[in-house]
């Protein structure tokens, strides 16, 4: 019997959860958000960094016009140079387009080297930062690196 009463109570629960979670959602402020990709293979996007860029670019404009408040660009979509400390102008990363974006940059901070995703408002400044934890073994990090520190110094 218990056990019975333990399964109906889980089941009622987690259907009140269920509806007030979607009530919750329903009610939420929603802003359209477009997705950017350049669609560009390896050797094309290392021979020619910017033009990923500029295609990037383009289509924050274009996504801006069909009224997208906020764009995401992919993994170091901003591959031309790292940001370093004092960096604010994210207009000249996102071509000037008054749209706020979250950008996948490469950011460096003295000798560290992050993979990293910013965020950029609507004027072109540069905000908040999130540094990837999690890194691709021999992409982004050598495994067993730490005995060879010449080699790795510095990769996050």
């Amino acid at each position: 019997m218990v056990s019975v009463i333990a399964l109906v109570g889980s089941a009622s629960y987690g259907y009140l959860r269920l509806v007030r979670v979607h009530g919750a959602e329903e009610a939420a402020p929603k802003i359209p958000v477009g997705l950017a990709q350049p669609n560009v293979g390896e050797v094309e996007l290392h021979a020619n960094p910017m033009a990923s860029v500029r295609t990037l670019q383009q289509q924050t404009a274009e996504l801006h016009a069909r009224g997208a408040s906020l764009v995401i660009w992919p993994e170091v979509g901003y591959n031309v140079r790292p940001l370093r400390p004092g960096d604010t102008d994210g207009g000249a990363i996102t071509g000037g387009v008054p749209v706020a974006a979250i950008v996948g940059v490469i950011r460096v901070e003295g000798r560290d080297v992050f993979n990293s995703a910013v965020m950029i408002d609507e004027s072109g400044r540069i905000g908040d930062h999130y540094d990837k934890i999690q890194l691709l073994a021999f992409g982004e990090y050598i495994p067993g690196g730490e005995w060879f520190p010449s080699s790795t110094s510095g990769r996050r």
